[in-house]
């Protein structure tokens, strides 16, 4: 398995979750991981209803290449393979203001 580098706000947010004993879902936990810019990625897949990724790069003023690189990183983070896969892990488990 890969390693999972957190930045120190995420780091704060997880081992705050865990001291206080939280009855999270292992997918809340897994959305806690994500950064602000990887949150506002998710919201923008849901928005758009999976669109292609070069239109929601477009959407948010990013080069496609950047996108594919910040959907790496939540793809690992959400154990999910793909945007579509993507777009129903958020249908199902987030609501558009939790990732906003």
């Amino acid at each position: 398995l890969g390693e999972i580098w957190l930045d120190r706000n995420t780091l704060g947010r997880v081992l705050t979750t865990l001291a206080k004993g939280d009855k999270k879902s292992s997918e809340a936990i897994k959305l806690d991981l994500l950064t602000a810019k990887e949150r506002q990625i998710v919201a923008m897949f849901m928005e758009e209803k999976g669109a292609r990724i070069k239109v929601i790069a477009d959407k948010m003023h990013m080069s496609e290449h950047t996108m594919r690189n910040h959907l790496t990183s939540v793809y690992d983070k959400l154990e999910v393979s793909g945007h579509m896969a993507l777009y129903l892990f958020a249908v199902e488990h987030v609501g558009l203001e939790a990732v906003h």
